[in-house]
């Protein structure tokens, strides 16, 4: 196969250096470097020692087949040491200033190449600008430092057009980074799309004009087309085929997106290689039917293709489209044969050359996962012949016809044709069953979910089991679709009436596919949540694809056989057998008696992961009254990424929205198995509206307070409030407070309890191991004679950096250090993790 395809395997050896000098750390690499280069001496030597020795006639052209496999080699470790070192040195130059803190002004000058519309009115992106404190400019202490990434800019006083060099300062501000398991690595993301850092409140001092505003140009069109769709269909279906045409996703409902993710098509909703083709290959076809040259025609298509990327914007799935249909229709045009694996390739590098955090972009692997499903893993597992592409031999008589249906096309490459007798593309031209398209169709949509499964457990924590069945009706539609979208679009700028009329069948498909996704998940695990796999997972899982491959092609069913049973082996104690734990400390081994707890950061709130040994799964609280959809981005996440997927008991300890909130949100995702609410004589209006909440969602509802127990094998909630005698006004005062016992080891959770309330509680009290903080770290809470009491070893406090209340306040935290409790905080620690077997106690911050 390295002989079939010689370019492709030098371009992966070229990816594949820049990944390792990407992300290995330096013993790695220098483990890595030697072997490499050994491997190339050694095949360059040989090459060198075959030359000197005298040839045989006879064994000639023997030797010289013999030869290309060490040539090839030997570019393969060239390749991959040159894109090892050119990895290295991009990641020293493509890096954030971190000169500079969030806030501080910066001069800024770069050309703008890119503008969308958000919430904070028009996003520019500056390519690859200079940046200057402007301080220490006036000061003369600071140079320009000249960035290899771009910048992003929010909130500029003056719109500006696409192309113009612009000179503007603004308030710096750097990408945040998770401070929650699971929750969404913002930084990562954009370093992947090029993007080092924003500026906001921008003010523009001057601005330098293009001639040619052919960028500008395409922008406007691109702001009719979208506003086309809003004047004429719904918000919802507006959005959907913003998304679909322009690659405007900041109007796509939350809900119809969630939903196209757990059904698993949410692919729809990006840019790819079928928009990007429909565009193309379509102006090319019907250029051709009209008696154009082939020469002319794939300059069109071509250059349509180029103002096509530019106009939905510069992305990983769409840079790869274009690129490879770029190829596809200059092969048609000079009668060469198109290999997709090698286009591909060709595709990849051009992309990590140029940027290689790209290959942490999920665009960039899901785009590229697809290709190798359907180039490799399809025709090494399901297909008898290669793909249309690869090249096979076939009888002269079946070359005699391709060659007159090729000629009959393209009279350009008759006398070519004439000439070759060997190798050529295999066309199949009997027409397929429906039976067969189908079955083709599972087949290469298992394909892609075979080679993306491990993209998508890391990126969604689930998957999706009838998505392969899904799509058979969701992929034939999109040749509906996308032609009543484009065409309805475009009509859109001249006539809304007529607009409204093309647009007709692409709606009704879009309501088909969200009746579809709704009924599929009525069906049992329509969505299956299984966590975040380890590394090792990864790694495993794509050795045992290749050699399941390999083996699969050549018919060796033993050791296939023998490779299934390992494979179910490795992979099931890897993911279910607690051989290596989910939490950032890799080095700790998950115990089968070990108490869990997480406290999340939820900014100025509260939320408590409990798993007892028995991975029964407790949350205490969830809200935030700084982040806004706290549910939905660092709750559910958080709980897919442990894989899951069912909630024991859900406590409240009061109805302070910055306790509750989150919950609500997560309510229609995840099951619960009962609601502690506080046993109270009187109810404020957002209990009720709570209570009748989750009756509505049928949650069993329990109430509790002082004196109950939740008992389960060795671990124990005791409930000491709320009071069922005297109860208070105040509902912070009205908190639940509970203690959680596990053999040696007790926590106290006190919700936002006052000093009154913890007087009252003295006499219950007795020293503890864990202590959350009450009250976020409210003066008016955690007294010094309720700390005296308990005297925790370990304190967390939780809140949100920069509040409004000064928490965690400094009579606090003075109170706390008199005691010699260790204090954690989810302001500076992000998640705190207590692990705990009873005995020996383990406490950590997520960063």
């Amino acid at each position: 196969m390295i002989e079939e395809r010689p370019l492709f395997f030098v371009i992966l050896s070229l990816v594949l250096g820049e990944v390792c000098g990407q992300y290995a750390n330096l013993m790695v690499l220098i483990g890595s470097n030697g072997v490499v280069l050994g491997f190339f001496c050694f095949f360059v030597g040989k090459v060198l020692l075959q030359n000197k020795k005298k040839p045989n006639k006879r064994n000639l052209y023997q030797k010289k087949r013999q030869r290309i496999p060490k040539v090839l080699l030997s570019f393969l470790c060239l390749s991959f040491f040159v894109g090892e070192i050119h990895s290295i040195y991009v990641k020293n130059v493509f890096c954030i200033p971190e000169q500079f803190e969030n806030g501080e002004v910066l001069y800024v000058i770069g050309t703008v190449v890119q503008k969308s519309k958000s919430d904070y009115g028009i996003t520019y992106r500056l390519q690859r600008p200079m940046i200057q404190n402007k301080q220490k400019k006036e000061e003369r202490k600071s140079e320009r430092i000249s960035l290899k990434g771009d910048l992003l800019v929010y909130g500029l006083s003056e719109e500006v057009e696409l192309g113009e060099r612009v000179f503007l300062d603004g308030e710096w501000k750097a990408f945040r980074e998770p401070t929650n398991p699971g929750q969404f690595h913002q930084k990562k993301y954009q370093m992947g799309r090029g993007v080092l850092g924003t500026i906001r409140e921008a003010h523009l001092h001057k601005s330098w004009k293009q001639k040619i505003k052919l960028l500008e140009g395409i922008w406007r069109l691109r702001e009719k087309i979208n506003q086309g769709y809003q004047d004429i269909l719904d918000e919802k279906s507006a959005g959907l085929l913003m998304a679909m045409v322009t690659g405007e996703k900041s109007l796509v409902d939350d809900e119809i997106q969630a939903l196209y993710q757990e059904q698993g098509i949410a692919h729809i909703l990006a840019i790819s290689g079928l928009h990007v083709a429909f565009i193309g290959r379509s102006i090319f076809r019907t250029l051709r039917k009209r008696g154009v040259p082939y020469g002319i025609s794939g300059v069109c298509g071509i250059l349509l293709i180029l103002v096509y990327g530019m106009f939905v914007g510069k992305t990983a799935s769409v840079t790869r489209a274009c690129i490879m249909l770029v190829l596809l229709l200059i092969g048609e045009v000079i009668g060469r044969s198109y290999d997709m694996v090698t286009a591909m390739g060709i595709a990849a590098s051009l992309l990590v050359i140029e940027n290689p955090y790209c290959i942490q972009d999920i665009g960039f692997l899901l785009s590229f996962g697809a290709i190798v499903g359907i180039g490799i893993c399809y025709p090494y597992y399901f297909s008898s012949t290669s793909i249309v592409g690869n090249k096979e031999k076939e009888t002269k008589e079946q070359q005699k016809i391709v060659r007159k249906k090729i000629a009959k096309r393209n009279p350009f490459i008759k006398e070519k044709l004439k000439k070759r007798t060997g190798e050529i593309i295999l066309y199949d031209t009997r027409k397929k069953s429906i039976v067969k398209k189908i079955k083709e169709s599972i087949l290469v949509s298992l394909s892609i979910q075979m080679v993306t499964l491990p993209v998508l457990l890391s990126t969604f924590y689930g998957i999706s089991p009838y998505s392969i069945f899904l799509n058979l009706w969701v992929l034939p539609m999109m040749s509906f679709l996308l032609p009543s979208a484009i065409f309805g679009g475009i009509m859109s700028v001249y006539s809304l009436f007529w607009a409204k009329v093309l647009l007709f069948p692409a709606v009704f498909v879009l309501y088909s596919y969200e009746a579809l996704c709704r009924l599929m998940k009525l069906i049992p695990y329509s969505f299956v949540i299984t966590g975040a796999p380890s590394i090792r997972f990864y790694v495993c899982y794509y050795i045992l694809l290749v050699l399941g491959g390999y083996l699969w092609y050549q018919k060796k069913r033993r050791g296939l056989g023998v490779l299934l049973c390992i494979s179910i082996l490795v992979i099931g104690v890897d993911w279910k057998g607690e051989v290596l734990s989910r939490f950032p400390n890799s080095n700790y081994i998950r115990k089968q008696e070990q108490l869990e707890i997480i406290c999340m950061d939820v900014g100025q709130g509260d939320g408590i992961l409990v798993t007892t040994p028995s991975k029964h799964h407790y949350l205490i609280d969830s809200g935030s009254s700084s982040v806004q959809n706290v549910g939905t981005y660092r709750v559910l996440p958080l709980l897919k990424y442990y894989g899951i997927s069912t909630l024991d008991s859900v406590v409240v300890t009061h109805f302070d929205s910055d306790h509750y909130n989150g919950i609500v949100e997560i309510m229609d995702s995840i099951t619960i198995k009962k609601l502690l609410l506080p046993k109270l004589k009187e109810k404020d209006e957002e209990y009720i509206q709570f209570e009748q909440l989750a009756k509505e969602k049928e949650i069993p509802v329990f109430y509790v307070g002082e004196g109950d127990r939740l008992e389960e094998e060795e671990v124990t909630l005791q409930w000491l409030s709320p009071s069922r005698t005297n109860q208070k006004e105040d509902k912070n005062d009205n908190s639940q407070v509970f203690i959680l016992s596990y053999r040696q080891f007790q926590g106290i959770f006190t919700g936002d309890m006052g000093k009154e309330g913890e007087q009252e509680m003295l006499e219950k009290l007795t020293p503890c191991t864990f202590l959350k903080v009450g009250h976020h770290g409210s003066k008016y809470s955690s007294s010094e004679v309720f700390l005296e009491q308990i005297q925790p070893k370990y304190s967390v406090i939780s809140y949100g950096v920069g509040n409004r209340y000064g928490h965690p306040t400094k009579e606090t935290l003075e109170r706390l250090e008199t005691i010699g409790t260790n204090i954690y905080e989810t302001g500076k620690q992000g998640a705190i993790f207590i692990q705990t077997d009873g005995k020996k106690i383990k406490t950590y911050g997520y960063r």
